[in-house]
């Protein structure tokens, strides 16, 4: 996304968070009160829509989508939202509600907003439904606006605002578990997740909205640090009596003194930490970590199972 094109959206956005938080002065937000309805919570879905359909096709068109001569040939939920989805998998990105002021169970705090927000008709996700049946019929449709269907739509709009600003971030060790995962909200936060592991293999995670991955110079210096922290732990442990013992005997080999558990085995659990602390501190690793710039980036990824 063009960082210096002015975001329509997020204020957008923000205005809408904050009305369904004033909500909470006067509803309280628990599981059985999810089908509460009312003209303030029908307008805010209603509203919440609107721009799900507008950031949508914006996404789409900038993403690679194609240009439709006409505009109203494409539709924000089988044209676009398909579209991103094929590219993100939206439908698996997960949010979860963490606001003090909601009091739902796990069962509702943890959502997937996107999930068959792509499809039509009853295959559709339930506050898109909600959306479409109200805008055709709002008299029969009227209960639809409740509070459920409010708060899946709003969580909707909050992942495509997080894929419309893409920002992307560098941190260094200490600032690793610092991550926003509110991403801005007072009322979500994301799933994040380490996207490449020290083979530099992508792992799977659908679910999070964010990557965080070690660099490739780190991978191949952590490479490095293990080999000597190996090396230094099979030199220390060498010098006790039972290990020289096995070793002579045939009975292990040096390789078997890197597997915890036989080492364990042989000098006890309290040598075998101060063994590996001391051979820990003459790989260089700490300073290795301290240096490392972390980068965490959007879940762009569809990776095959």
């Amino acid at each position: 996304m063009d960082n210096k094109k002015p975001n329509l959206y997020w204020p957008i956005y923000q205005n809408l968070e904050n009305e369904l938080l004033n909500i909470t002065n006067y509803i309280k937000f628990e599981d059985k009160q999810l089908t509460v309805y009312s003209d303030m919570l029908l307008n805010l879905l209603f509203r919440i829509s609107i721009e799900i359909e507008s950031i949508s096709k914006d996404l789409y068109l900038s993403n690679g989508g194609k240009n439709f001569e006409k505009e109203n040939e494409m539709f924000f939920d089988t044209t676009c939202l398909d579209f991103l989805e094929n590219k993100w998998e939206l439908s698996k990105k997960v949010v979860r509600i963490v606001n003090s002021n909601m009091l739902f169970s796990e069962k509702f705090s943890k959502l997937t907003p996107l999930k068959k927000a792509n499809k039509r008709g009853s295959s559709g996700s339930k506050w898109k439904k909600a959306y479409q049946a109200i805008k055709h019929n709002r008299a029969k449709n009227y209960e639809l606006g409740n509070l459920e269907n409010c708060i899946n739509a709003l969580a909707a709009l909050f992942i495509l605002n997080i894929y419309y600003k893409d920002n992307e971030y560098y941190m260094n060790n200490s600032e690793l578990n610092k991550f926003d995962t509110s991403q801005g909200s007072k009322i979500f936060a994301i799933d994040i997740s380490i996207g490449k592991n020290f083979d530099g293999n992508l792992k799977k995670d659908s679910a999070s909205t964010y990557f965080i991955n070690y660099s490739d110079d780190f991978i191949k210096n952590f490479k490095e640090s293990h080999i000597k922290t190996n090396l230094a732990l099979v030199e220390l442990l060498l010098k006790e009596k039972a290990i020289k013992e096995n070793i002579e005997s045939g009975k292990i080999t040096l390789s078997d003194l890197v597997k915890p558990e036989k080492a364990i085995e042989l000098v006890g659990i309290d040598k075998f930490k101060k063994y590996y602390s001391k051979a820990k501190s003459k790989s260089d690793f700490n300073v290795i970590l301290s240096n490392e710039k972390f980068h965490a980036y959007l879940n762009k990824e569809v990776i095959a199972d």
